[in-house]
């Protein structure tokens, strides 16, 4: 995932195997999911894509530009100031 994305994973990032099988990293078997919190066990929490979509939907956000809506994403979903 991590090569998919070009960049390291977030503690609070985990790579879910869709059709369940852990040692089948092909990309389109892999989901990025988030979580407030690091977990301790796999996989809990919300697909990445899930999560923007649901905010992207929210009408608070139409007259947001693009910078304001990252760096709101990131203070709530990944706890950075």
């Amino acid at each position: 995932m991590e090569r998919v994305l070009g960049r390291v994973l977030l503690p609070t990032e985990k790579v879910h195997h869709m059709n369940g099988v852990r040692d089948d990293n092909r990309p389109e078997n892999l989901e990025l999911w988030s979580t407030k919190t690091q977990p301790k066990k796999d996989p809990g929490g919300q697909r990445v894509k899930d999560l923007i979509a649901y905010a992207m939907e929210q009408p608070e956000l139409a007259d947001m530009d693009l910078g304001s809506i990252e760096a709101a994403f990131r203070r709530v979903f990944l706890g950075e100031e």
